[in-house]
């Protein structure tokens, strides 16, 4: 979750009441003095002039904007009453109920969170590729698995008995023994009948067949073939701390 912005002593005087006084959404701060507030929104307490806030006499109201000294504002906030806010009513940006419940709330999400990923635990994300810490708001965490993928606990593999280890390759040349067993059939004939002018001496019986080996022509390229898998792309992050 998101916090309000804070800043010290972020107090003023109203300059420019709000008009209608108990609805209108704008008011005026001493001159030069907007600059004293955090950047909005965040809440701030409108009381009367020379005394201290209470109950009674009080309004928290939401700024949702802040133009040099103009502040514009959401009326009766965190449970108040809104007030006839006029000229020198004091405002202060301090500590109100919903600073403490939204620390509160964060402290409790993060603490459940912080369960659900303990030490060890993989974060993933298909969109942002900001840091878990920053997200989650606790854990430090390293990128992992960059242009890789995730695969189960094996103990009787050992390809993937041992956690973080690594393997597999993007692209394979085969080799001889990955390539399939097979046969190449050459045909071809032979003629063992004398041909032209033979000594009528020769019996044609005696002519000896000799074979020899046939190489055929080369074919393919050797080159590697793909070997991915299907895929999508995440940012992956790994809980260290």
């Amino acid at each position: 979750m998101s916090f309000d912005s804070h800043t010290n002593l972020a107090y003023s005087t109203v300059a420019t009441a709000p008009s209608p006084a108990t609805s209108g959404t704008s008011l005026v701060v001493a001159a030069g003095q907007g600059a004293l507030f955090p950047t909005a929104p965040f809440n701030a307490t409108l009381f009367p002039p020379g005394v201290q806030p209470t109950t009674l006499n009080s309004e928290i109201v939401r700024v949702t904007a802040v133009s040099t000294d103009t502040l514009t504002i959401v009326r009766a906030q965190e449970s108040t009453t809104a007030q006839a806010v006029a000229v020198n009513f004091q405002i202060m940006a301090g500590v109100t109920k919903k600073t403490l419940t939204d620390i509160e709330a964060a402290t409790v999400i993060t603490t459940i969170l912080a369960s659900v990923y303990p030490v060890g635990s993989v974060y993933v994300n298909a969109a942002v590729s900001t840091n878990p810490a920053t997200l989650l708001g606790f854990g430090t965490w390293v990128n992992i698995g960059t242009g890789q993928v995730l695969v189960g606990f094996e103990t009787s593999d050992s390809n993937f008995g041992t956690l973080g280890q690594t393997g597999g390759e993007v692209t394979h040349t085969l080799t001889t023994p990955e390539i399939p067993s097979h046969t190449h059939v050459q045909r071809g004939t032979f003629n063992t009948t004398p041909q032209g002018n033979m000594s009528p001496l020769i019996n044609a019986t005696t002519l000896t067949e000799t074979n020899s080996n046939t190489v055929t022509v080369a074919t393919g390229g050797g080159g590697a073939h793909n070997n991915l898998q299907p895929y999508v792309v995440v940012f992956m992050w790994q809980r260290t701390v």
